[in-house]
């Protein structure tokens, strides 16, 4: 799909279906979620900022919310409906988080911005190493010194080839 494609998609389908708890189509969700802010959590003191990329419906920032007391999250969507939906997903965390709506891949992050970077189920849908490579070059630049970056997200890539790099 391109970039288009993906974007209508999330646009038109219900937010509801993506904010749920234990989605029937991700087995092992919560652990997998219960990772990420375990791993930020050395990284992290109080007021870091953290940026969810491809933040859908805020699953991803609930959980480092939850976990992680006196961190913010700024979620960023290119789906403003996906958008939509974090103020109740994250009704019990106001004042900790912002939304953004901005296309990951054309994104500007800005320069040591962010303690942490964190992002699942979005970054697949990158298109060729160099969309990979200009993202990943973002990311480090605008991350702190001693930031994270923490990706939950499938290994199949476009291709075999970036199957195999994933």
């Amino acid at each position: 799909m391109s970039r288009v494609e993906i974007q209508g998609r999330f646009d038109n389908e219900v937010a509801a279906l993506y904010s749920q708890r234990d989605p029937i189509w991700l087995p092992e969700f919560r652990q997998m979620f219960a990772l990420v802010p375990e791993l930020l959590k050395p990284h992290l003191i109080p007021d870091s900022m953290v940026l969810d990329v491809g933040a859908g419906t805020g699953n991803l920032s609930r959980s480092v919310l939850e976990t992680i007391p006196d961190v913010k999250c700024v979620l960023m969507d290119f789906s403003a409906n996906m958008l939509s939906a974090v103020p109740l997903v994250l009704a019990q965390f106001e004042g900790r988080f912002e939304t953004l709506v901005a296309d990951f891949i054309d994104a500007e992050y800005g320069v040591a911005k962010y303690d942490a970077i964190i992002s699942s189920f979005a970054i697949h849908h990158c298109r060729g190493r160099q969309e990979y490579g200009g993202l990943y070059q973002k990311f480090a630049h605008a991350l702190k010194p001693g930031g994270i970056f923490v990706c939950c997200d499938v290994v199949a890539g476009a291709d075999d080839q970036l199957s195999h790099l994933n």
